[in-house]
Order: structure tokens, then C-alpha cells, then sequence
């Protein structure tokens, strides 16, 4: 009779849905995961772009080719703890002509200038030389 009850009360509530419930848990946790790596992508560019200012300054306004962005002279951004960087070039020819293009693994891909910062398709990246 309590078996009865419970069942019964399951189905009038709705609660018993826990599949359903789970999988929407899992869409929300797989958006929640793509916000956080896009959130990193985006800080890892800005301080890119930050460092790719203050290397412009210290080289005395003078333009600085194609470096990797791991270059010593860019600063040592905090590690990344969701995305890993495939590739990523930089290049500065005056505080309002420069760009940083990166691609990660997860297949996201930002470039940042002096327009901002933003996320492109990977085939979209500029080519660097």
C-alpha cells in the first residue's frame, strides 16, 4: 500500500522525470564548460594584447615582427587550466596596426586588434609572417 502511495505521489509531482532532468544537467554543464573555456580564450588574448603593448614601448615605438606568443616579451600569462594553445602568433607595427591570432585545441580560435577582441572561425585566423 505505501509502494502504492509513493508511486503514485511520483507521477502526480512529476518527479520522477530524473532522466529527463539529468540530460538537461548535462546540456547545461557542457554550456557552462564552452562559457568557461570561451571566457579563458578571451582573458588569454587580453593580456596578450596587454603585453604586446608594453613590449611595443619598451622596444622604443619600433615594430616588432611575427613572435610566438610565448615570447618572454609578451609576459607570462597565468597558465590555462581548460584550453591548451595550438597556435598563436603576434605582431606589432604601431599602437594602431597590430594583431594577435591564437587557435586552441578545443577548436576555438580568437584574434585580437585594434579592434578587440573576438572570436573567429578557425579559417578565419590571419595568416602572420
Amino acid at each position: 500500500m505505501k509502494f502504492l502511495f509513493l508511486l503514485t505521489t511520483c507521477l502526480v509531482m512529476n518527479a520522477c522525470t530524473a532522466p529527463a532532468s539529468i540530460a538537461g544537467s548535462a546540456v547545461k554543464l557542457s554550456q557552462a564548460k564552452q562559457k568557461a573555456a570561451r571566457a579563458e580564450g578571451m582573458a588569454y588574448m587580453m593580456f596578450l594584447r596587454m603585453g604586446l603593448m608594453v613590449a611595443y614601448i619598451d622596444a622604443g615605438n619600433k615594430v616588432l615582427s611575427t613572435m610566438d606568443c610565448a615570447d618572454a616579451r609578451l609576459g607570462e600569462p597565468r597558465p590555462l587550466e581548460i584550453l591548451k594553445v595550438t597556435q598563436c602568433k603576434a605582431q606589432i607595427i604601431s599602437y594602431k596596426e597590430y594583431t594577435i591570432a591564437a587557435e586552441f585545441n578545443n577548436g576555438f580560435a580568437f584574434v585580437a586588434d585594434q579592434d578587440g577582441v573576438r572570436q573567429v572561425e578557425a579559417a578565419q585566423l590571419p595568416v602572420l609572417k
